[in-house]
């Protein structure tokens, strides 16, 4: 006895209520590939339409790009120096890094500076000056002073050659944070017998600083500039 009023229906027939038994996979008239071929099915899924593919774009390849060299980079000086890149400028002049073409190694140029509103007598007379000095500087031989390997004039403006010293400078290394006692003293004791030998040759530095002292290798302090 059923509760269906003593109806029988088969496992896959439909109810007196039009209601479907659960889908079952497989059977035909149900969704899925099989569905598709009784189109009068309500419960049929459309089948889905595939989609183009978007074909992918090329991807662009940027060139390399080197950077745009320092004005004044590759210049020539007295048919001799090479400035290769700028170590750094201040109020004075400006030190680069060349190489001396003649004898294959590299030095510190420094090309100098005077105010441009000067009249050209008084610029000759400060470039004048230049020359002597850096000339009584190459006299010195102490190892706390930098070399001085010759004064290019070119346009009647000196350029220093100087020896190009490893290393950096104190006001780097000062930004870096405080210096222990006796590292301070050693450098002080340096630069204070770099002086007195420059002050002994006639020499006067007017630009002693933090950034006018190189500290190099093997502990080397150099008072530049």
């Amino acid at each position: 006895m059923s509760n269906d009023g003593g109806a029988s229906y088969g496992p896959y027939e439909p109810t007196s209520f039009g209601l479907q038994p659960p889908q079952q996979p497989g059977v035909p008239g149900q969704s899925g590939p099989s569905a598709a071929a009784h189109p009068d099915n309500p419960y049929a899924q459309p089948q889905p339409q595939p989609q183009p593919q978007s074909q992918p774009q090329p991807t662009q390849v940027v060139p390399n790009q080197s950077p745009e060299p320092e004005p004044g980079a590759g210049r020539l000086v007295a048919n001799r120096y090479r400035l290769l890149a700028k170590l750094g400028h201040g109020g004075m002049g400006t030190v680069w890094r060349a190489k001396d073409e003649t004898v294959d190694r590299e030095v510190a140029v420094k090309e100098p500076r005077v105010p441009d509103h000067l009249p050209e007598r008084e610029r000759a007379n400060a470039f004048e000056r230049m020359r002597r000095e850096a000339r009584a500087a190459a006299r010195l031989d102490h190892p706390a002073v930098v070399n001085v390997h010759d004064v290019a004039v070119e346009d009647g403006q000196p350029w220093i050659v100087m020896e190009l010293v490893q290393g950096r400078s104190l006001g780097a290394a000062l930004q870096e944070g405080t210096l222990g006692a006796r590292e301070a003293a050693r450098i002080g004791l340096d630069v204070l017998n770099a002086l007195d030998a420059a002050h002994q040759a006639g020499i006067l530095h007017r630009d002693v600083k933090p950034d006018n002292v190189m500290l190099g290798r093997h502990d080397r302090v150099v008072l530049t500039d």
